[in-house]
């Protein structure tokens, strides 16, 4: 009987053992993984600040494009304008003839 007890004591001892490496091994993953998810969840936010960035870059652009459409269509009716002016005021010059004298 002594001896069937220290082969469960010892069985329960190596059980032990193993339980602790095994929670060891468990806690160290855990580390990893909490460790992997703090360097995604970081790389996520540096994301999110580059999309913000494009996205203000891409307003800006869109402003900048409708300014210079502006500028070039007041420009246009300036020249078409001044095509319209030169048209009409147009002077025939002729210089006075002796019989005018």
């Amino acid at each position: 009987i002594r001896d069937r007890y220290m082969g469960v004591n010892d069985e329960i001892t190596n059980l032990k053992i193993q339980q602790e490496v095994d929670m060891e091994a468990i806690k160290k993953k855990n580390e990893e993984l909490e460790q992997q998810s703090n360097e995604l969840n970081n790389k996520l936010l540096q994301l999110q600040d580059e999309k913000l960035d494009q996205q203000q870059k891409h307003q800006n652009l869109t402003k900048q494009v409708e300014e210079q459409e502006k500028e070039i269509k007041e420009l246009i009716q300036q020249l078409e304008q001044q095509k319209h002016d030169l048209h009409h005021s147009c002077l025939l010059y002729t210089s006075p003839s002796p019989r005018d004298s």
